[in-house]
């Protein structure tokens, strides 16, 4: 006797798994959160921010990579920062977002030493400053963040805060190619 695939049966059956395992996974989470585990807030924050087995709602994720970033994860402080510089789910504040880049760049987050390169370059938070920029774009780009790279070699295809350099931006813009 020959049985029939019911392939209906088959992705409501995954379906359920996958919503089981979302719900678990973020009932772990609270409980590592509230806890005290930074890490667990910051997971439980991505979640919330990509609605990832939870509803999509920044106001939550920013009060998780709150308690992220106040207990040392660096990631976290890197996420909310990006929150306040887009308005998600917290008002926009760069000088905030500032703060918070500074603090994840100060914990070896590349992207938060992007996001400090990119608010001193277009000055928004803090005054315009091409060479705190450069400073902060080579150490994110030395830390394998290609958007950095990229824009270090603006600057130096452009002749702010660096002298102008083609050969440089050259260089700058290869490596930003090499890492994606």
């Amino acid at each position: 006797m020959m049985r029939f695939f019911n392939i209906n049966l088959f992705i409501i059956t995954i379906l359920s798994m996958f919503i089981i395992s979302c719900a678990n996974k973020s009932s772990y989470l609270h409980k590592a959160c509230d806890d005290g585990y930074a890490q667990g807030c910051f997971n439980l924050g991505l979640m919330y921010y990509n609605g990832e087995g939870v509803p999509v709602d920044y106001k939550k994720a920013s009060e998780l990579y709150t308690k992220s970033c106040d207990g040392g994860n660096s990631k976290g402080c890197y996420n909310l920062g990006v929150m306040y510089a887009n308005g998600e789910g917290v008002p926009v504040d760069y000088k905030k977002a500032s703060w918070l880049y500074k603090k994840a760049c100060d914990g070896g987050v590349a992207e938060g030493c992007y996001g400090l390169g990119y608010v001193y370059y277009d000055g928004k938070g803090v005054p315009v400053d091409y060479k705190k920029a450069s400073e902060f774009y080579t150490k994110s780009c030395d830390g394998g963040y290609a958007q950095g790279c990229f824009n270090f070699g603006l600057m130096y295809y452009n002749g702010e805060g660096v002298p102008v350099d083609y050969k440089k931006a050259s260089e700058f813009y290869t490596k930003s190619c090499d890492g994606g």
